[in-house]
């Protein structure tokens, strides 16, 4: 099934008009966003991803529609990684929580970009050399084994190297609550704290993106599906960031159950030309994977 040009700009109009209305809500909550209020905005961002889903299944049929929620689900998973990031980013820079979501809303809108070139260049790449495809499979392999026995030790960002390039070669203000990504002093131009966190998103963005986009491309290299289902995906994780940040401690088996999602989509890669295995068995063993972790999680919290 081809999608022409019309359904990527459709979508990008929807895509910028529900980013509209989230920035004019968070602009209007004085008292920043609570609790209660990021539950309800991430569960109304799974809905309308559910709802777009729903429309590619009336269009491309059921294979498309399995093929879009399967990336969903590994984007969506992948992305809650990604969270405890940003945490330790914001945490770093003291950043307060308005600003974080504005942060974020801008990660978003860099990541649109960028992931739309990683896919692009990724499908053209599966498309001209089929040996890549092993490739990717044997990369995901590998990420999935070293995440798995990595050791639960705290990011030390100071030794990042992004901050320490921008730390030694531009001029760092030392304010700390400034709304401003950069601010005059002494006639002279400063960074601030605000633009240092923002670049350490957008890098840990682009890191995770190189896990995560080849995982999708297992389940399929339909550039829209793939496209969309990451979108889609990373959507709400402004608010998934602070539901997240209330409960991070609850995800104790989210680790193994990350490192299982990324070897069996690169095992399912290596195992290609052998035994395929359709996107309905895919996405039924990873939504497994998922449902195990969270069990494992509930029983060990109620067992201390």
């Amino acid at each position: 099934m081809q999608y022409d040009w019309t359904f990527w700009v459709l979508f990008h109009l929807i895509l910028f008009f529900l980013l509209y209305i989230d920035l004019h809500y968070m602009q209007r909550k004085k008292g920043g966003i609570t609790l209660s209020s990021a539950i309800g905005w991430s569960i109304g961002w799974i809905v309308l991803s559910l709802v777009f889903n729903f429309g590619i299944y009336l269009y491309a049929g059921k294979e498309a529609a399995l093929s879009f929620l399967t990336g969903y689900l590994i984007e969506k998973s992948l992305s809650i990684d990604n969270i405890f990031v940003f945490l330790i980013i914001f945490s770093f820079f003291q950043i307060d929580k308005k600003e974080q979501h504005r942060i974020l809303y801008l990660g978003i809108l860099g990541a649109l970009v960028l992931r739309l070139g990683f896919i692009l260049s990724g499908v053209s790449l599966l498309h001209r050399f089929a040996w890549m495809y092993y490739v990717l499979g044997a990369f995901l392999c590998i990420t999935a084994l070293r995440f798995a026995v990595q050791k639960e030790t705290a990011w030390d960002i100071k030794k990042s190297w992004i901050l320490c390039f921008f730390t030694r070669h531009f001029r760092i203000a030392s304010e700390e609550n400034s709304r401003y990504f950069f601010i005059r002093q002494k006639g002279k131009i400063y960074c601030t704290r605000l633009l240092l966190a923002l670049i350490m998103v957008e890098s840990a963005d682009l890191i995770f993106a190189i896990d995560s986009i080849p995982a999708i491309l297992a389940i399929t290299t339909e550039p829209f599906l793939v496209y969309t289902s990451n979108i889609c995906a990373i959507l709400g994780l402004r608010s998934l960031y602070f539901v997240v940040s209330h409960f991070h401690e609850q995800f104790q088996y989210l680790k193994w159950a990350l490192a299982a999602v990324l070897f069996f989509v690169g095992g399912k890669m290596l195992l290609s030309s052998i035994y395929p295995i359709s996107v309905g068995v895919s996405l039924g063993v990873i939504a497994a994977i998922f449902l195990t972790a969270a069990l494992c999680s509930f029983l060990s919290r109620r067992s201390t």
